[in-house]
């Protein structure tokens, strides 16, 4: 049986050490105990294995960890806990339970993960008497009594109903990659750790209250956000899974280093505000500066100077600036001004008007008296917000870094490491990486929220079908746009509504929505892989692929992943396979040293598509290329050759015959591991048949529909035969869309390309018409394709019986003159062909004839 710990002061250290620990001091203060109490707990923590210092036993400062051993500890008392629960009681439409609450902190207990950090909670615990009613979400009070809650990282636990086992969290997606498919979780409870923004005596949840769902709330119906993070000008992202925007009120403090985060960060930032930062970051051009400025940087430059010889050198340096007199020479003090200034300002380009509203000026190259001069002015005399990326050799300075954060006018401040002590908002890149981020004072819990520049807005979407696969996705998109649905210049955010955001997604499909698609990328992957633009499509399906059903790999254009990436995407889904297939191979033509990233030496271990790929190319490259790769590649294929077996197998007859691979290859290659039903059993079965072995008439069912018909060219005659004779074989020669008069009128003694074997044609039998006329009636009932081209081959050959001129073909107008003597073949006039086969069109051009004379009758024969 689990074990409890029996002391809240010992449980509230352990979880203090789960979230990262500190000095003793610090942990003292974050449970509530003297400082002499908290070290006699903590050395018992130690001495038990639970927790471990940093230093030295009895040094100070030491900074104490949580150990294994101690996290085992906290799952096992959550397990006991979970154990009290009575599950049988729990009410319909509940979906989670309270498991212990400490102040600020809950441990609650859920039957599916919640997808977002940040959780609503209600006040008042689910009653078992409560309706349903979307009105009040099940909750006793209606849809103001909420809180919010944020998940604790890295504390979820999964256990079985029992209690009893911890169970690991694992993701299945069934089906087609519906909408209900996605958050379905093997283990079916997780226990998680919250903790309030603050404490709230109006909360009236404890152990075994039930929870239920928030629902599908409007913009007014969410819970508040904590104060300073609303009421603010500008929209840094959202707080998921509400629609509420981040729009902070106060000055940001943004200590990140990471170039991609500033990046965002400012983009996000930037809209009705000064921006003074490395405009690489926006890819913006600068501003010209203000002639005002020079003041301010005058006063940096030159410290010591008194008031009027400062003003004196500005007013001089604003004329050079504004036209120079040559004629009047320059003192040692304006000598020496004029080279400070060309060195604090290179390249810089001034003006005398105001600058406009979206102002943006490039900090990067520019001296330090020129970045303090410019931030000092731009804070003073903006009329708009102003956002500043520190630069880093101002780094250092960090009373000036402590004066400018307190100013007013700054909107937004980002930092390599530096941030303020006290209140001040500061924003941080969340664990789990961009754009997910975090945003609080010292000392307060942070606020979890999705970076975005994308405003608010609702929209309403039609109740219509989801698209169920990428062929559905403009059909959708059609319907939407008939029922009258349009994108608005300004997209809104992701609905909370799985099927709406999905639909919207059909909106912004093919060009995509970056901003919009990373903020459903959680909740709704399917949606936001939807959205993506195909430039990041890459990047995210590295995220989200085991989340949807791997036929949306689709969308993916294999022009856009590496290398590297191809096989372990290629061997998802077979049409997107070919679709690699052919640019690796593409890549391997226009430049072969990509065969050294491939090699075994390179890899280590070569997987059969790589080597398929590789095999497929080597007849396009120089003979050393080649058999280099046929020296690695054909031994692994050939043990496993499941890819490419369209693109390898005549390559690998081509590099036999070019003396790099040995007479008879076939016989090497393993298909006995393979699927039973994979078309590489049917071309072993053709192999044999070769040989002299029987042909059975399941097996030449299999080979006409599953192999590229010139493999069986050969031994057409006898595959058609065999197949025909059967119910399912007619079925199958039906539906099947093959150009049997190519396949059949062709000249005896030619060879037959099959790969693997020797064959040359045996020209079309008479029993072929005996055949097709007795099943003629069956194949008319059935109908399709295939029957067209078989009562093609009937009529041509009924034509040369019965020394009738070729009728006009169905598939073909031309299709009985390729079994007519080639002498009487009439001029070719391909203008009507347009519509027609194009196997047939080809035989025709090559002016294939299949005829001889054992098609005639025997009166006609004597005839000749």
């Amino acid at each position: 049986m689990s074990k409890r710990i029996r002391s809240n002061y010992r449980r509230r250290l352990l979880y203090w050490l789960a979230d990262g620990g500190g000095t003793i001091s610090e942990g003292a203060k974050a449970v509530g105990l003297r400082l002499p109490h908290a070290s006699a707990e903590l050395k018992k923590l130690r001495q038990n294995g639970f927790a471990v210092g940093d230093k030295e036993v009895g040094s100070r400062g030491a900074v104490q960890r949580l150990t294994g051993l101690g996290r085992e500890l906290l799952h096992e008392d959550e397990m006991a806990a979970f154990t009290r629960i009575k599950l049988d009681s729990k009410p319909n439409n509940a979906i989670g339970c309270v498991l212990a609450r400490d102040r600020q902190m809950l441990l609650l207990a859920y039957n599916k993960k919640p997808v977002n950090r940040l959780i609503p909670l209600p006040k008042r615990p689910f009653g078992t008497n409560n309706s349903t009613d979307t009105s009040s979400s099940g909750n006793e009070g209606g849809l103001s009594n909420w809180v919010w809650a944020v998940q604790q990282i890295g504390g979820e636990h999964w256990v079985n109903e029992e209690g009893l086992a911890s169970i690991a969290p694992s993701l299945e997606v069934n089906g087609g990659g519906t909408i209900d498919d996605w958050e379905e979780v093997k283990a079916p409870w997780v226990i998680i750790r919250v903790n309030l923004f603050e404490e709230r005596g109006d909360l009236t949840l404890s152990f075994g209250s039930w929870i239920g769902d928030i629902g599908e709330l409007d913009e007014g119906g969410w819970p508040e956000l904590p104060r300073g993070c609303v009421g603010g000008d500008w929209n840094l992202g959202l707080a998921l899974p509400s629609s509420l925007p981040i729009s902070p009120f106060e000055c940001v403090i943004a200590p990140i280093s990471a170039r991609l985060g500033r990046g965002l960060i400012l983009r996000t930032a930037a809209k009705g505000a000064w921006i003074l930062a490395d405009l690489d970051l926006l890819a913006g051009e600068s501003t010209p500066l203000p002639l005002e400025v020079l003041m301010k940087w005058i006063e940096v430059a030159h410290p010591r100077l008194y008031q009027e010889e400062l003003l004196d050198r500005h007013n001089w340096l604003r004329s050079e600036l504004l036209g120079r007199n040559r004629q009047l020479k320059r003192t040692s003090g304006q000598q020496a001004t004029w080279q400070r200034f060309r060195k604090a300002w290179p390249k810089a380009i001034w003006r005398q008007k105001n600058p406009p509203f979206d102002s943006m000026w490039n900090l990067r190259g520019m001296d330090r008296s020129a970045s303090f001069a410019l931030i000092e002015w731009a804070l003073d005399n903006s009329p708009v917000p102003v956002v500043i990326q520190w630069p880093l050799d101002l780094e250092n300075d960090v009373d000036k870094l402590k004066h400018i954060s307190k100013h007013p006018n700054l909107r937004l401040l980002i930092t390599s490491g530096w941030e303020p002590k006290g209140d001040s908002l500061i924003l941080r890149i969340s664990e789990s990486g961009m754009p997910s981020m975090e945003i609080g004072s010292a000392g307060s819990n942070p606020l979890p929220f999705t970076l975005t520049n994308t405003p608010v807005s609702a929209y309403s979407v039609p109740s219509i079908e989801l698209p169920q696969n990428i062929s559905d996705l403009a059909p959708t998109k059609q319907e939407l746009l008939n029922s009258g649905m349009k994108v608005p210049k300004t997209i809104p955010a992701p609905s909370n509504i799985l099927s709406q955001s999905t639909l919207f997604s059909c909106m912004l499909y093919p060009h995509g929505d970056s901003s919009w698609a990373n903020l459903c990328e959680v909740s709704n992957p399917l949606a936001a892989w939807i959205a993506t633009p195909n430039s990041e499509r890459a990047e995210r399906w590295e995220r989200i692929h085991a989340r949807i059903s791997t036929q949306w790999i689709g969308l993916l254009e294999p022009e856009s992943v590496a290398n590297i990436q191809m096989s372990r995407y290629a061997v998802l889904d077979a049409d997107w396979s070919r679709r690699a297939s052919h640019e690796m191979q593409s890549r391997i033509h226009k430049n072969p040293d990509i065969l050294l990233d491939l090699h075994p030496i390179a890899l280590g271990n070569v997987d059969s598509w790589y080597a398929g790929v590789a095999l497929s190319v080597a007849p396009l490259l120089p003979r050393d290329h080649a058999k280099d790769i046929v020296s690695w590649a054909w031994s692994v294929w050939s043990a496993e050759p499941e890819h490419e077996m369209e693109h390898v197998l005549p390559c690998l007859e081509n590099l036999s015959q070019k003396g790099l691979l040995k007479k008879g290859w076939s016989k090497d290659v393993f298909v006995d591991q393979l699927p039973l039903g994979h078309p590489m059993h049917m071309w072993k079965e053709l192999c044999l048949i070769s040989t002299g072995a029987p042909l059975e008439e399941d097996d030449a069912i299999l080979i006409i529909s599953q192999l590229p018909w010139r493999w069986w060219a050969g031994w057409a005659n006898q595959l058609l035969i065999a197949a025909i004779q059967t119910a399912k074989g007619r079925e199958v020669l039906s539906q099947t869309n093959l150009p049997w008069a190519a396949i059949l009128f062709q000249a005896a003694g030619a060879p037959s390309p099959s790969p693997g074997t020797l064959v040359t044609y045996s020209g079309c039998s008479a029993e072929i018409e005996i055949v097709l006329a007795q099943h003629r009636y069956d194949l008319l009932r059935r109908g399709g394709l295939g029957t067209e081209q078989l009562l093609d081959v009937h009529d041509s050959l009924l034509a040369i019986v019965e020394n009738k001129p070729p009728p006009f073909g169905r598939c073909h107008p031309l299709v009985g003159w390729l079994i007519q003597p080639l002498e009487t073949w009439p001029p070719l006039d391909i203008d009507y062909w347009a519509d027609s086969d194009n196997a047939i069109s080809q035989a025709l051009l090559n002016r294939q004839s299949g005829y001889h004379e054992g098609l005639l009758s025997p009166e006609q024969q004597r005839l000749t």
